[in-house]
């Protein structure tokens, strides 16, 4: 069996497994997810609390930051949802989870997604810890089975750089 193998924004090489929802496909780090977790994307019960809420009330003009981004299926979701004129940047990803950031950019591409994705966390400092876990997860603070340090992005810096947002997406520990 072949399977698809990416290096991540850590130039670490690792395998993704493949998970189909909303009619959209997307990869995520075998090696940061354990069979429990796993058991989320084969009854289809990942993120779909969250799934539900951006179909709920996403507009499709909103300009949207989505902080937390992990591997993109909330972003895909909200990102179906918006009217984005190509050349134009409406929805901005954040994700601080260097483990997790190749996969994002390879499920973005894969689906046609229009989004840009920043890697860092929402801080008015200029870098920060980053603890991740044995999941597809991470926070500011502590407990993560790896450290790194991450750059912080000022809600300012989005703002000068991209527009003020009209819609915020917030999935992020710490």
């Amino acid at each position: 069996m072949n399977r698809l193998v990416c290096s991540n924004a850590l130039d670490a090489k690792f395998e993704l497994g493949e998970y189909i929802t909303e009619g959209s496909k997307y990869y995520y780090p075998l090696h940061l997810t354990d069979e429990s977790y796993r058991r989320r994307f084969l009854d289809d019960s990942y993120e779909s609390t969250e799934r539900a809420l951006v179909k709920k009330y996403l507009k499709k003009d909103d300009f949207v930051w989505d902080l937390g981004g992990a591997i993109g299926v909330v972003s895909g979701v909200a990102n179906k949802i918006l009217e984005i004129p190509s050349e134009t940047i409406r929805h901005v990803v954040v994700e601080a989870n260097a483990f997790l950031i190749s996969a994002l950019a390879i499920n973005r591409e894969i689906n046609n997604f229009n989004f840009v994705i920043e890697y860092g966390a929402i801080s008015q400092m200029r870098f920060l810890p980053f603890y991740t876990n044995q999941l597809t997860g991470g926070n500011t603070l502590s407990g993560g089975h790896r450290k790194s340090t991450v750059p912080g992005i000022s809600p300012v810096t989005l703002v000068e750089k991209y527009g003020q947002p009209t819609a915020l997406l917030m999935d992020i520990e710490g």
